[in-house]
Formats: structure tokens, sequence, C-alpha cells
């Protein structure tokens, strides 16, 4: 198992509110972290990165051996996170309202735990397509749920940035589990909005099939940046 990250300010941001992290805790044990900041020019990047840090520094203390921790581990770092971005926010007029979504995934040998919170995604490459593995937390997601609109129309509708879900905007929240079996030769993609905005299923399977580890974030950050960079951008690929 191999993991690889990159970020890039987009072409029309002036700061990068987005934030990476992975981390190791033996081989074939690892996991990836992925936020995407909001609130005012300084409280979005502080709150992705005070997220992304505390969800990586509870994890390699509390990660062990045991499979049936893993969730329980995982739900507490997204709530310590969540608690001292809130707290923060409170203390701090600077910070006011401000919070972050996230997207990650601990992977033990074949099997992966993914969560997430807002629209920050999880993509899973297989064999013969890739599929979407997390549902935003959004309103144009809520429409496409009550059959109001299509997925399509959901790429371009006006409100599509708006989200449901977040992590340090109010005391408590939580995130969406996903658990699943994995193949050796799939690969997890994880990304913030700035990315998935510009991507089709179809699409990223094409690119993921074409390119592989450095090159394959690298290259997925400069198609964005090439459609219009409108946001920060941030990928994580792990190969299975």
């Amino acid at each position: 198992m191999n993991i690889y990250g990159a970020t890039d300010i987009g072409n029309r941001r002036s700061t990068n509110q987005d934030a990476f992290r992975v981390g190791q805790i033996r081989e074939n044990y690892a996991y990836t972290i992925v936020c995407d900041g909001m609130g005012g020019v300084y409280g979005g990047e502080v709150a992705s990165n005070l997220a992304a840090d505390t969800i990586k520094d509870y994890l390699d203390k509390n990660l062990n051996e045991n499979d049936d921790e893993i969730i329980s581990v995982i739900k507490a770092a997204i709530k310590e996170a969540n608690s001292l971005v809130f707290n923060m926010s409170v203390e701090k007029r600077e910070y006011s309202g401000m919070g972050t979504t996230v997207v990650m995934a601990v992977i033990k040998d074949k099997k992966m735990y993914a969560a997430h919170i807002g629209d920050s995604r999880l993509y899973l490459t297989k064999e013969e397509e890739t599929v979407q593995v997390t549902e935003d937390h959004s309103f144009v997601q809520t429409l496409v749920n009550n059959g109001e609109i299509t997925k399509e129309q959901a790429r371009v509708h006006p409100n599509k940035n708006i989200i449901t879900r977040s992590l340090g905007v109010h005391s408590e929240t939580e995130p969406d589990f996903n658990v699943l079996d994995v193949k050796e030769g799939e690969i997890a993609i994880l990304c913030t909005d700035g990315l998935s905005d510009y991507l089709t299923e179809k699409l990223l399977f094409e690119i993921s099939k074409k390119s592989s580890g450095e090159e394959l974030v690298n290259i997925l950050v400069k198609y964005a940046l090439m459609a219009g960079g409108h946001d920060n951008i941030t990928v994580s690929a792990v190969y299975f």
C-alpha cells in the first residue's frame, strides 16, 4: 500500500484553506485525511489544519490491532476535532463561524474504514470503473435524493457549494461511515470539491488508468487548474 497527496491554492483564491495528512501505523496499516475549510480569509485555513492535525494525532495515539475499535477511534478523533474547532470559533471573534469538511480513510490490510462530513469525497477505482463511495452532505445532493434534479444538473447548480453538515460549526456533528473490502490494484481517491467539481467518475477512471502514484495526484491537480481552478484543490490517492 502506498499513499500520495498533493494540494494547490488554485487560480482564484488568496489562501489555501484545504489540508491533508497521512500516517502509517505499520506495514499495510495506514490512513489519510483531507479537509476543506470555510470561514473567511483566515478561519477556513485554521479550521482545516486544526481538524486535520487533531484527527492525525488522535489516530497515531489510539489506533491499535483491534479491528473492532477502528470505527470507535475514528468517531472519537472527529469528535475531538469538532470540539476544538468549535471552541476556537466561539472564543476568538476573528474565527467566528469557521468550520471544515473532512473525508478520511483508515486502511488495514484489505479493509478500508472511511468517514466523511460535508462534500469532500472518496472515490474507489476498480478494475472496470470508478465509483463514488461517499454521498455529499449538501443542498444539491438533497435535491437529487428527492428526485427534484438529476446528478448532472447538480454539477452546475448555482447552490452546489452549500453544505448541510460540517465539522466545527456546531457543538456536535456526526460523520457517515463506509466500510469496504479492497483488492490489490484498486485505488482510493480522496479529494475536495476543488477537484470533484470538474470530474465525472468516467473521466477519473480514465485518468487513473493512464497514470499512477505521484504522477496521478499531480495530473489531477493540473487538470483542475486547467479546467478553471476556481477553488483550492487537494487530492490523496491510496494504492492497494
